[in-house]
């Protein structure tokens, strides 16, 4: 039987996944596996931004493609400084390039999950960065 994971009491967590259906899966997951209900998502960087700016975030999970931009130009603005530099990123995401996961996790992303994926997957890269917390 697997530990359960060691998620911090008023974690706050933010996904950021233009799709509404990856992000419904993702959500349902994070819910499954005890993650607090009050999870801010958002679908674009514009509206991430704007999150980032109001809240302090203790956990990140983004995708790469988005509408306006990738979820690496905010890996890579947050990891430059600022209140959330400290956070655990996750970049969940279609593209398996090696080249890509090596500039991701290079720009400071803690973990790196290939979609599709499955919830122990899920799990294990979720069991990572919640050690960095």
């Amino acid at each position: 039987m697997k530990k359960k994971l060691s998620i911090p009491e008023n974690i706050s967590v933010l996904v950021i996944e233009d799709s509404q259906t990856m992000a419904d899966q993702l959500l349902n997951a994070l819910k499954k596996l005890g993650f607090p209900d009050s999870i801010t998502h958002t679908l674009d960087c514009k509206t991430t931004y704007e999150a980032l700016n109001s809240k302090k975030f203790h956990l990140i999970i983004s995708d790469w493609n988005l509408p306006d931009g990738t979820g690496f130009e905010i890996l890579t603005k947050v990891k430059g400084g600022g209140a959330h530099a400290s956070a655990p990123f996750l970049m969940v995401t279609t593209e398996n390039e090696v080249s890509n996961m090596i500039d991701a996790i290079s720009a400071g992303a803690t973990e790196y999950l290939v979609k599709p994926w499955n919830i122990d997957e899920l799990e294990s890269k979720l069991a990572f960065c919640l050690e960095k917390i």
